[in-house]
């Protein structure tokens, strides 16, 4: 609380000189008598009416007291701090990713931006309402305009900081779209500012003050851990993690396996500022078994400090090899790698639905139906997938992606093809090679089952004399590995959906979490469930599966672990928003105490009156 005008007190001498009014007595008039006995008797009426007299007890003096004191108050322009200012309208986004479980600031960067707003929402005025947008791996509303305090607080009370990564820009967009619906309306960021950029954002001239959480930048996360599941004879996996120093300090620490809780492996570390270092465990003994890496520190982000994986037995890849033209380069080429076990049929022996394979590998023929399985198609064509063709004499690859994993280390460029089929891929698929008419070969995923397409004859051409070819073929195995692909899903970011298959097609699922909560999922009719509550890092368990599953949510993301605060953000193009606090505003009182000082002056005329009546 403070004063505006502090001059104003100096009128308070008019306390005093109300007070001294009461003292004096009443002053009497002159009067002329004609006897000396009628003299005595003013005498002694005039001693007993000296100029002062004692203070007594009066209702009337305190009454007026203070109304007096309530129009000196109301002169000095007293008021209150709050936390906000005059606006009429109100967005608060707080930031709820995983930098701001940081522990610079106590008891963490979230908890205070939390306490900040609550303080917001305890100042807010009369008719002002206020907006609360969680900002987390997903962006969601707590609570809309409202100016119900209540119902405020019980809406910040639900919002929870999150171990996921995730993007501020969605949650500003989100504001300013709501701000440019309203009139005298202001956006309040709350965020360390860690990574975060605004300037693809519309502003459209909407006031916005950034508000810094965080003071300290002392943490060295995990931001890699590689499982790669043993194949052929030696089907141990190899693990590899990768730690990084965001401060500015040396950190020396020890980076430690465990396996199913039992440590199996420490490996110190010493890391200068902003260094990086990966760790190898070479072929553990072990095959299968939750792997838990830990950085043993004691920094200000422990989220980063902990990874789990999958670790899942090596098994031979079955391959169904069912060719019209009897390739010898392709049977070969499946025969070399020695995780791979090929089985051979002819097509009249071909069903889709043939089980007990991961792979059916399909040339110079067309099936009735789609494979159920992971498929290569070569000069094969499913009128499911590719309901487009045309047949094109010497087709020249004008173009390939070289990004996807099919495709990756391939050269195309000296590959002569005599006739080829071009398709028009389904619209879950990917163009692989480009020829001037189209798409020679697609790749694509429909589900869980991943699918290559190939438009041409390799016995026609002279792509089996090019390394490419065998480079193809692996990559196409390993693309489409059963074990890759459970791997990757038992392997999560956090905040990533979950795609989980129920046993019996559709049901539901049990989904329990790392802090045993349970939650029930249900199946749609393929069976497919999806789970987005993956906002923990930790080991997740599922029931109602074929067999037991388990995946992991981990970090790992170099941006949130990196919890330098912000100095600044920009807000637009143009706009730049300063690190500050949340600046107090001044709210005067001066009407309510001329109100007070006028209903005690009422009161006062009503008490003289009275004692008149009386």
């Amino acid at each position: 609380m403070g004063l505006l005008n502090v001059a104003a007190l100096w009128l308070a001498w008019a306390i005093p000189a109300l007070i001294a009014l009461y003292l004096l007595k009443l002053k009497r008039r002159e009067h002329v008598v004609p006897s000396i006995l009628f003299w005595q008797h003013m005498l002694r009426d005039t001693r007993a009416n000296a100029p002062f007299q004692r203070l007594r007890r009066n209702l009337l003096l305190l009454l007026q007291l203070l109304a007096l004191a309530a129009l000196l108050a109301a002169l000095a322009r007293p008021f209150l701090r709050t936390q906000q200012g005059a606006v009429r309208h109100r967005i608060v986004v707080l930031d709820a990713t995983a930098s701001m479980q940081g522990r610079d600031v106590q008891p963490s960067r979230f908890e205070a931006g939390r306490a900040q707003v609550a303080r917001l929402i305890e100042g807010m005025r009369e008719r002002e309402e206020l907006m609360l947008i969680h900002a987390g791996s997903r962006t969601r509303i707590a609570a809309s305009f409202s100016s119900d305090r209540s119902l405020l607080r019980a809406a910040l009370e639900r919002m929870q900081v999150e171990d996921a990564a995730g993007d501020l820009a969605e949650a500003a967009v989100l504001a300013v779209s709501v701000a440019k619906t309203q009139a005298d309306c202001e956006i309040l960021l709350f965020s360390d500012g860690s990574g975060v950029d605004l300037s693809s954002v519309q502003t459209g001239g909407v006031p916005a003050q950034f508000i810094r959480l965080g003071t300290g930048s002392r943490n060295v996360g995990l931001t890699a851990l590689d499982v790669r599941t043993g194949r052929g004879l030696d089907r141990r996996a190899q693990v590899y993690a990768a730690a990084r120093n965001f401060s500015a300090e040396e950190q020396r620490f020890d980076l430690s396996f465990h396996l199913d809780g039992e440590l199996v492996d420490v490996q110190p570390l010493v890391l200068p500022p902003g260094g990086e270092a990966g760790r190898l465990l070479q072929r553990p003994a072990y095959t299968q078994g939750i792997l838990e890496v830990r950085l043993d520190i004691d920094d200000d982000l422990a989220v980063d400090n902990r990874a789990w994986a999958v670790l899942m037995p090596g098994r031979t890849l079955r391959v169904l090899l069912c060719s019209r033209t009897g390739n010898p380069y392709l049977e070969r080429v499946l025969l070399l790698d020695p995780r791979v076990e090929v089985t051979r049929i002819e097509p009249a022996a071909y069903r889709p639905d043939m089980a007990g394979f991961d792979v059916h590998v399909l040339e110079g023929f067309s099936p009735g139906a789609p494979p159920a399985a992971n498929a290569l198609l070569i000069n094969a064509l499913v009128q499911e997938w590719s309901s487009a063709t045309q047949n094109v004499a010497r087709p020249f690859i004008v173009d390939w992606d070289r990004q996807h994993p099919v495709t990756r280390f391939c050269q195309f460029d000296e590959v002569g093809i005599v006739e080829g089929m071009v398709s028009e891929p389904p619209p879950w698929a990917q163009r692989l090679l480009e020829v001037r008419e189209g798409a020679l070969a697609w790749a694509g995923q429909q589900d869980l089952r991943r699918v290559v397409s190939l438009g041409f004859d390799p016995l026609k051409s002279n792509w089996p004399l090019r390394v490419s070819f065998i480079i193809f073929i692996e990559n196409t195995l390993g693309w489409m590995d059963v074990m890759a692909q459970e791997e990757t899903a038992r392997q999560l970011a956090a905040g990533q959906v979950a795609q989980l298959r129920s046993a019996g097609g559709a049901g539901s699922l049990a989904v329990i979490a790392p802090d045993g909560e349970r939650r029930e999922v249900e199946a749609g009719p393929g069976g497919t469930a999806l789970y987005a509550d993956t906002a923990r890092t930790g080991v997740y368990q599922v029931e109602g599966m074929a067999e037991p599953f388990r995946f992991c949510v981990n970090l790992l993301d170099r941006r949130e672990s990196d919890i330098r605060p912000g100095e600044e953000i920009a807000f637009g193009r143009y706009e730049r928003l300063e690190a500050g606090i949340l600046q107090p505003a001044e709210r005067e009182i001066w009407k309510w105490l001329v109100a007070a000082a006028v209903a005690v002056l009422m009161l006062e005329w009503w008490v003289y009156h009275r004692r008149s009546w009386i």
